[in-house]
């Protein structure tokens, strides 16, 4: 019984990492895009897209390349992640494996890109609205603006830790469900190996009293 709940468990992961493992590509393929697309952000009667787009060429250069860098490695770290998935439906053990270790691959390649956004592009964005935003207009408009800004960058960056968090939880619960089903086949052989004793004895004792010693 313990087993059959154990496969259960394993196949419900494995349906939702397929499910999850879609994600960060889908992701991380959008946010490379976007270094390669006309930039536009209106402001008034402003676009200051092409302006953005120049300060990501001067000042974040590198930010392309970290997210084609960190798209390339989600997909093939999803492909992982399917793969184990399938392993798990199948029975296969390297299968747990294999989910866990692309697991934590893709929860350190979630840290390292959303460090980088955090520490690197987002202050880099806010100095170059602080130079750019027209002057004057309406009492917190430009703090308006930047705090919206932030939001959105937010938003599109909020799907990361999510999954993290769920690839932590699901690591955790499979190393601990394997945990759990090798202390519980262990229990079965003891009590496997104390029945063949008693049998054992049992069965000494039958022959004892049919056939006892002169």
């Amino acid at each position: 019984m313990a087993e059959r709940r154990t496969s259960i468990t394993l196949m419900i992961f494995g349906i939702i990492n397929i499910v999850v493992a879609l994600i960060p590509p889908c992701m991380g393929i959008g946010g490379a895009l976007y270094y390669f697309q006309d930039q536009h952000l209106p402001v008034r009667n402003q676009d200051l897209g092409p302006a953005m787009k120049q300060h990501f060429d001067k000042e974040l250069a590198a930010a392309k390349y970290e997210a084609i860098g960190a798209a390339l490695c989600n997909s093939f770290l999803s492909l992982l992640l399917i793969a184990g998935a399938i392993a798990l439906f199948t029975g296969q053990e390297w299968g747990r494996w294999l989910t866990i270790g692309a697991a934590v691959l893709m929860m350190l390649t979630f840290c390292i890109h959303d460090v980088y956004q955090l520490a690197v592009v987002r202050p880099s964005l806010m100095e170059f609205l602080d130079r750019n935003l027209p002057q004057g207009g309406p009492p917190g408009e430009r703090e308006g603006f930047k705090v919206g800004f932030s939001g959105s960058f937010f938003c599109w960056s909020c799907s990361n830790p999510l999954v993290l968090i769920y690839l932590l939880a699901m690591s955790i619960c499979t190393g601990l469900i394997r945990a759990s089903s090798e202390v519980a086949d262990e229990k079965l052989r003891r009590l496997a190996r104390f029945d063949t004793r008693g049998d054992d004895d049992r069965g000494d004792r039958r022959i004892r009293e049919r056939d006892p010693l002169p």
